[in-house]
Formats: C-alpha cells, structure tokens, sequence
C-alpha cells in the first residue's frame, strides 16, 4: 500500500527573483526560471521577449540603472541591472538614456526529497515570497500620511525590496514593496512580489489574495498562475492547483515550471500517466542537474505503480 507521503514543495520555480547574472565585463547569463526583455528602459515598458534560464547576452551599453543587452538570436532589448554582478569596465553610455525601470520576479525551485515519489507535504514554500490573504482582495495596509511621507520612486522602493528579498529578509521586503503598491496600484509586478513575500513569511492564504489581485492586473501572466497553483497545492485544493497550472501553461508554453509543478499533482493524486507526460515534458526545457534528476526520480516512480490497483 503507497503510503502518503509528505508534500514538499516541488515547485520548479518556486518564487525566486529572476534576474540576469553576469558572467563577464560586457556578458550574462539568465539565471531564474526568465526574464522579461522590455523595449525601453522603463518602469512600465512593453515586453517585447521573455529569456529563459541559462540565455547568454552582451552588453551594449549602460543606462542609470540599465542596461541595453543583445541576445544570440539577435534579440535586443532592456534589462534592469539589479543584483548583477558586473567586473571590468562599464560599457559606454548612449548620449541620450531612457530613464530607469524595473526588474522581473519569480518563483523559486524548492528541491524535493531524494525519494522519487510525489509527495504531501506543509513545509516551507519555495516562492521566493510565497503566498498571501485568503479574504477579500487586500491592498497593502499604509496609511494616506505615511504614505506622503515616503521618500523614492515606486521602481525604487520595489527594487530596494528586491534586493532585501534576495537577502530572505522577507518582512522588510514585503514593506517596501507594500510602499511601492500605493505609488503604482496597477503594477501586477509588484502586487506579485507581495504575495511572493507573504508566502515566504508562511502567509499563504494572503498570498494567494494577492497573486489573484495582481492576476485581475495581468489576466495572461503564466508566472502569476503558476503561483496560485503553488499556493493552492499547499492548501490541499488540488483541482484548483492543477487547474492554474494548466492555464500558466496554456498562456506561457515555453515557461517550464508549471509543466514540473502540474506533474507532481498528478503524481501525488495518483494519475501516473498525466504525471509521466508533464514530468517528460518539463525535461525537455533542459533543466540544471538537480531538477533533471528529481524529474527522472519521479518518472521511474510513477512507472513502477502506473499498473499497479489503487491503494496497492
């Protein structure tokens, strides 16, 4: 008889900030699950291509806080240069700079136990700031006088919480980015970023209000679902988890973590089948050693008790 076994988080992607980690002087790489390549150098900018773990750019030249890149497909674009680490020279500024902008956030991989099987369990969560508020949509609480009192731009005080984010002081991180909300209402980034600190300080159910606030901001976000699917898987409500993994997929095919997180709610649910399929596709986004292992752990599992009567 399978036992049940407790669900770790296996987000592929768990809420981790997704920003591009320089390799060389004039190089970088993505790291994180992708990036958002935006067309100018500002805050709200189109995007005109997401990059995925592991692209390589160069730079071309520097902007304030940006940073003009092209891609070896010949893609170029802006990126905000938060959190890069850079060596040599700076590259050359254009005579005229756009002005400053904003850098993307996303879940995080949490990395399951060394059993293969799909496992149940209320540990931490992966999201890099996982989840929020279980009542009605709720705005981050400042009062209008603090409010007035707070000094910087919204991009400012989001990528300042970025930054205290990656050093996992989630609470301070979950302030500035509550700051930053009241100065940019419709900026599902940032209502993302809440819930992903939430989530991270163990405040899934608020969590998961504020990824459905952000979610009424940018309806087609595949990052945004795969978060509520994540919040949803902790809070045992399966059909939902599977059904918000689903649409992260449907509005973003190229993004695989959903195709890993999709997977492990099959597999703990007991559709082998469906699980096998989504586990083998995420392997062909080439993932890094650990995840490709874990996938493979968990393929051989669910083919083993595929035949095999419930409960056996």
């Amino acid at each position: 008889m399978i036992k049940k076994l407790i669900k770790v988080f296996l987000v592929a992607g768990a809420l981790t900030s997704t920003f591009p980690l320089m390799a060389a002087a004039r190089e970088g790489v993505v790291r994180g699950s992708y990036i958002n390549l935006r067309q100018e150098a500002k805050f709200n900018s189109p995007i005109i291509g997401k990059k995925m773990r592991g692209d390589s750019y160069k730079i071309l030249f520097e902007e304030k806080n940006w940073l003009k890149v092209s891609f070896a497909d010949g893609t170029e674009g802006w990126l905000y240069k938060t959190l890069i680490e850079q060596t040599g020279e700076p590259p050359a500024k254009p005579a005229k700079e756009p002005e400053a902008g904003k850098a993307e956030v996303t879940p995080e991989k949490k990395e399951d136990d060394k059993k293969a099987a799909p496992v149940k369990a209320k540990s931490e969560i992966k999201i890099e700031t996982k989840k929020t508020v279980v009542a009605k949509p709720v705005a981050p609480k400042v009062k209008p006088a603090e409010v007035v009192e707070v000094s910087g731009t919204a991009e400012e005080l989001y990528n300042e919480a970025i930054q205290l984010y990656e050093k996992k002081k989630f609470a301070e991180a979950l302030e500035k980015n509550q700051l930053a909300i009241q100065k940019a209402p419709q900026n599902a980034e940032i209502m993302n970023n809440i819930g992903n600190c939430q989530f991270k300080l163990g405040r899934i159910e608020e969590a998961l209000e504020s990824w459905k606030n952000a979610m009424k901001i940018a309806p087609r976000s595949g990052k945004i679902c795969n978060n509520l699917g994540i919040a949803y898987y902790q809070l045992d409500k399966n059909k939902d988890a599977i059904e918000y993994y689903k649409k992260a997929i449907l509005f973003e095919p190229e993004f695989p973590d959903p195709y890993y997180n999709l997977a492990s709610v099959y597999g703990f649910t007991g559709n082998f089948a469906d699980a096998i399929v989504n586990y083998r596709k995420f392997l062909e986004f080439s993932p890094d050693a650990t995840m490709k292992k874990l996938a493979e752990e968990r393929i051989a599992y669910c083919e083993r008790h595929i035949d095999k009567p419930a409960g056996k």
